[in-house]
């Protein structure tokens, strides 16, 4: 397939075309985005995740990945101010319209179209980087994360959120898998369990992360964890509409009980800078 030979030439080329398409991102916000349970769920997470990290207020922000823009909305109505970017033009848009209707003017909040591999900015000049389900979906996972990393003021925070490849949820889907044939070509890589698939004709990974990897990386960059908490138990876009709110509800109730993040899903990384 012409997708597996694009697999080899880099970030931005496999993705800046599948990023685009308007589907993927409708696709996306229809399950994640919008619903008033799931709204107070995630104001939960970055607010306590601030916290931890001791984010002053007023600190510059960028949301790297930041699609429509819903949590640099979120960053700024937490009394920051900052940049969202994102590789999709497309999406920049709709990101720009939510700003405005939400009373977010650009004085707190501007938008970018780049890429998290290459980042357009000097080393050093953000406070927080914030980076919620994106390195998931880059296969170069370690340059995005390195560049991320780079741009952090020294003292500066970061939060990254991703997936667990040792979560109850995976366990399930590896044995669903042993008596359905799976649409992924599967990969077992340094950075976790990698699926690769087509979405709407363009090439598409998704990846659930190796934590140990994923924090050894951040160590390398010069970052140390300050703390890790598992945020879900199961992904909310494994389920029908009918019961997604349910799920929501017990994602909320798994993390306010703070149980291991050894069985968790989704997991929320926050680290700061040493030097």
């Amino acid at each position: 397939m012409k997708w597996l030979v694009k697999e080899l030439l880099g970030y931005r080329m496999i993705l800046k075309d599948t990023y685009e398409l308007p589907q993927i991102h409708d696709k996306w916000e229809t399950i994640y985005r919008d619903n008033p349970i799931g709204d107070r769920l995630n104001d939960r997470v970055l607010s306590d995740a601030l916290k931890t990290l001791e984010v002053p207020n007023n600190s510059l922000f960028l949301d790297a990945g930041c699609g429509v823009g819903d949590h640099s909305i979120r960053l700024c109505r937490f009394g920051l101010r900052g940049v969202g970017i994102d590789i999709s033009e497309t999406i920049l848009q709709r990101a720009q319209e939510r700003a405005k209707k939400a009373g977010v003017g650009s004085e707190h909040l501007t938008f970018r179209n780049g890429c998290l591999d290459a980042l357009p900015f000097a080393d050093g000049s953000f406070d927080l980087v914030h980076c919620r389900g994106v390195l998931m979906h880059i296969p170069d996972w370690q340059v995005a994360l390195k560049e991320l990393c780079r741009v952090v003021k020294p003292r500066g925070s970061l939060i990254v959120f991703e997936n667990n490849s040792r979560s109850v949820e995976i366990k399930l889907v590896k044995l669903l898998r042993l008596v359905r044939k799976s649409q992924y070509k599967t990969k077992i890589t340094y950075g976790g369990i990698e699926d690769w698939s087509t979405q709407y004709g363009q090439p598409y990974v998704g990846r659930v992360a190796n934590h140990k990897s994923l924090q050894a990386e951040m160590e390398t960059y010069g970052l140390k964890l300050i703390g890790k908490r598992a945020v879900t138990i199961i992904d909310i876009g494994r389920v029908p509409a009918s019961v997604r709110n349910y799920l929501i509800q017990l994602n909320g109730l798994y993390y306010r009980s703070r149980l291991p993040v050894y069985f968790g899903m989704g997991t929320i990384f926050m680290a700061r800078k040493t030097s």
